[in-house]
């Protein structure tokens, strides 16, 4: 998920690798910062962050875009579902990009459907110059 801290991370897991649900861990200093009834936007930014790292896997990457639209609120009282969809007839020219379309939904309606883009590509060797 890209965190090395379980208290960080947003989503717990199910059986499908495309499927999970949202974490809300209401005691969390950041991403809980003063009391609410829903799910805070940065907690919804952050599932999307994680679920497209989960997509990408196995390979390493950083979140270098992210579109996203809130249709409404997630509220706290019920489940929220976070999706990976396949990309499918979505191409990139450039290998080193995942694209991922996340959806949420939460007592069967859409809370948000946002696109997300990890570049994946291999570190590029740090070269040293010398003055000489």
């Amino acid at each position: 998920m890209g965190r090395d801290r379980f208290h960080d991370v947003a989503l717990s897991p199910t059986s499908s690798t495309r499927r999970a649900q949202l974490r809300a861990d209401v005691n969390h200093p950041i991403l809980f910062g003063h009391p609410v009834d829903h799910a805070p936007g940065m907690l919804l930014l952050e599932a999307v962050r994680q679920a497209a790292y989960r997509s990408a896997f196995p390979r390493r990457g950083v979140l270098i875009d992210m579109e996203i639209r809130f249709s409404r609120y997630a509220e706290l009282t019920s489940a929220c579902w976070i999706e990976t969809l396949p990309n499918a007839g979505e191409t990139t020219t450039t290998p080193d990009r995942h694209p991922v379309s996340v959806v949420a939904h939460q007592n069967g309606e859409l809370v948000f459907a946002p696109t997300a883009t990890v570049a994946t590509a291999t570190t590029v060797p740090l070269r040293l110059h010398t003055a000489g």
